[in-house]
């Protein structure tokens, strides 16, 4: 996921009017974001609109870190257990920060909250 994927976007019919904009104004001579900061121009002070992009690093390994100690013992009688999709073996292997497979910790605690979600919903 990228830092460009913002709640305003997520509004079809502004995805709508900037594609129809882009195909009627040709602007691949503009600058980068024309149309947004032309849209964006009357709400927003000029030190915002006219500053230099920077970079930003999420602080993920704290986010997968707080997510697995409040989640990692959701694995251990779960939905995959119960279905015999994990065994109790193989949920302590992705629990062992030091196995080689707790890389997969994350995507199999996502699975779990998934299944859990379809089973009762």
């Amino acid at each position: 996921s990228s830092v460009e994927l913002r709640l305003p976007f997520v509004d079809d019919r502004l995805v709508e009017t900037v594609i129809g904009l882009r195909k009627h104004h040709r602007d691949s001579h503009k600058e980068p974001k024309y149309w947004l900061r032309e849209a964006l121009r009357p709400d927003l002070p000029p030190w915002i609109l006219e500053r230099r992009k920077r970079g930003f690093t999420p602080p993920t390994h704290e986010w997968h870190e707080a997510i697995y100690r409040r989640y990692a013992e959701e694995l251990t009688d779960g939905y995959l257990v119960s279905q015999g999709l994990l065994s109790p073996v193989g949920v302590r292997e992705l629990q062992n920060r030091n196995s080689r497979y707790h890389h997969l910790f994350f995507e199999t605690l996502v699975l779990e909250l998934w299944c859990r979600h379809f089973e009762h919903g």
